[in-house]
């Protein structure tokens, strides 16, 4: 998959990434394949997180005290088509938009 990857908090922008693998899909999970997607505040904040306290804070929050949170997959504005379920999905879910 192709994706936008923030690489370290204390630096600015984001990289894009190709040939990324799928991530596994956990038992109460589902995965979407994205068909479009748009940037948001929070984004752009993101990409300036060298200059964005509040975001880095946010974002470490998540982390607790392990650093291992980067590279992290950026982007929640999305819309898709549900292409695989968790083993604990229900089957109705599946190609649900």
């Amino acid at each position: 998959m192709n994706c936008l990857v923030k690489e370290s908090l204390e630096k600015d922008g984001l990289t894009l990434k190709s040939g990324v693998a799928l991530p596994e899909v956990g038992s109460d999970e589902v995965r979407i394949r994205v068909k479009a997607t748009a940037v948001c505040g929070t984004d752009k904040s993101i990409y300036h997180s060298s200059s964005s306290e509040g975001i880095r804070r946010e974002m470490l929050r998540y982390a607790e005290d392990d650093n291992s949170y980067t590279p992290i997959i950026v982007g929640h504005e999305f819309c898709g088509i549900v292409d695989e379920l968790g083993s604990g999905v229900g089957a109705d879910r599946f190609s649900d938009v």
